[in-house]
């Protein structure tokens, strides 16, 4: 029964390798590292046992001509909307009041320095690649003083110990730290991992990957004493009876084939240059080429027929190979709830209202994104406040938050933009501050006013006095 068990439990951890895997892939081909993947492809298509008269296999030729395509680079880029542009995060207590200027200082120093709104959009993207990361944040020391990081866990390098009542959720997590390079074993790979547990417990252990047998489990101490797993988990869709999502990048799947279709192209293109051509020249005769060159081609001794000499071309179909791989890319983009437009450079729209149409499904989809992020940017923000207290900063234990995600926006013109402007402050529903902002990221709201003052001192200064005013006030006494 034991072995069974044992069986099992390889079987299980060797399915959870194969998942590591495939995000791994999928991570590379988003930093555009698709070379041995392209490399694996040739191989697999071709039949290595012949060889060229240069003896080279047919596949070492062809990789001489390999191509990479940024496909899932600009995908995922594109999709990633929601959290592009910063989110106006507000912290309250369970009531809605806010706290005191002085926590809500100290708050938003914290989110400065862990560079949350950057860290936000990363996930965002390796959530739309992978469709499952973990956040963490953790204490460290930065040229002597004690400051809050957020750690972007990736699947490849995680796994867990799912509930047994809930399959979705994890009693154990397990990310690597790195490799033990001291293992007596050199030919075991074994890997150094941190685990958080329910009872926000954290321990550190060695795994032979290979095997998934652990090893030198050691309970480190924690400073914080969180009572839950501090682990934080940003999906895109909602998980069922598993805690990851195991399916296949078919984004990445169809990166790679048209890596290969780019490959070839790149080969025709090589391929298609003139040739020459020498009929009835003599055979073993050295042929001299170049600019300074004439070569005389006797008449057929037997036959009479005259020698020739000339240029073929190969006519390879490179414009029509271009076509598939640009039709390849727009069918990903539609899969993705992208306009095909993005690899279409040339093509303009009239209007931001045009613009918004185009990308409509996208929109959709953002909208939809925002009941999966919501939950977990507030827990997330929770488990910072009480990390926060590892460094002297205490919050109540009662606080909430509220999450205004900034608008998707469109390139307008100046005149769109001054339109919709002048609508929106009829309606009441706008101001001058509010443009200075708009025009002005990096300005907040206090220093938009103050810039409002100023302008508006200037303009008072500027007015030209009516020379006839004080003329008229007599009149009418």
């Amino acid at each position: 029964m034991l072995e069974v068990i044992t069986a099992l439990k390889q079987a299980k951890w060797k399915e959870d390798r194969q998942r590591r895997a495939r995000a791994t892939r999928n991570i590379d081909f988003f930093d555009n590292n698709h070379y041995p993947y392209i490399e694996a492809g040739i191989e697999s298509r071709f039949d290595n046992s012949s060889k060229y008269e240069s003896g080279i296999t047919p596949a070492t030729f062809v990789k001489k001509y390999k191509r990479y395509d940024n496909l899932t680079e600009v995908i995922i880029t594109e999709k990633s909307t929601l959290l592009k542009k910063p989110a106006k995060i507000t912290i309250t207590n369970s009531k809605g009041e806010e706290l005191s200027e002085t926590q809500q200082k100290a708050f938003q120093k914290i989110l400065n320095d862990i560079d949350l709104d950057a860290n936000l959009h990363e996930t965002e993207k390796q959530t739309n690649l992978n469709r499952d990361t973990a956040l963490l944040p953790q204490i460290v020391t930065v040229d002597g003083e004690q400051t809050i990081i957020l750690d972007i866990i990736t699947p490849d390098g995680a796994f867990v110990k799912q509930k047994d009542g809930n399959p979705t959720e994890a009693e154990e997590f397990y990310y690597s730290i790195g490799t033990d390079t001291d293992s007596p074993d050199t030919a075991k790979e074994v890997i150094i991992y941190n685990m958080w547990n329910d009872a926000g417990e954290k321990y550190e252990l060695r795994i032979d990957d290979s095997t998934g047998v652990k090893a030198d489990l050691v309970k480190l101490d924690n400073q914080i004493q969180y009572g839950y797993n501090p682990i934080t988990m940003f999906r895109n869709y909602t998980p069922k009876q598993t805690f990851w999502n195991d399916k296949h990048n078919y984004t990445v799947d169809e990166n790679l084939e048209i890596d290969l279709l780019k490959t070839a192209w790149n080969i025709s293109r090589n391929m298609n240059i003139p040739m020459l051509v020498l009929r009835g020249y003599p055979e073993g005769q050295e042929v001299k080429s170049g600019w300074s060159f004439v070569t005389a081609i006797p008449a057929d001794k037997d036959t009479g027929n005259q020698g020739d000499a000339g240029y073929i071309n190969p006519n390879a179909p490179i414009e029509t190979e271009a076509k598939l791989i640009l039709s390849s890319k727009e069918q990903v983009a539609s899969a993705n709830k992208l306009s095909p437009s993005i690899f279409t450079s040339g093509e303009k729209f009239s209007s931001g209202y045009h613009a918004f149409i185009s990308k409509q499904d996208l929109l959709e989809y953002t909208d939809t994104l925002r009941k999966h992020y919501t939950k977990s940017i507030k827990r997330l923000l929770k488990v910072i406040c009480k990390t926060a207290e590892g460094i002297g900063i205490v919050f109540p234990e009662d606080i909430d938050f509220t999450i205004d995600y900034a608008e998707v926006s469109f390139i307008q013109s100046p005149e769109e933009k001054a339109k919709v402007r002048a609508l929106k402050t009829q309606q009441g529903i706008w101001s001058a501050v509010q443009s200075l902002m708009d025009d002005n990221p990096d300005m907040d709201e206090k220093a938009a006013i103050k810039e409002l003052e100023r302008i508006q001192r200037l303009r008072k200064l500027e007015e030209v006095a009516n020379p006839f005013e004080d003329e008229s006030e007599e009149d009418d006494e």
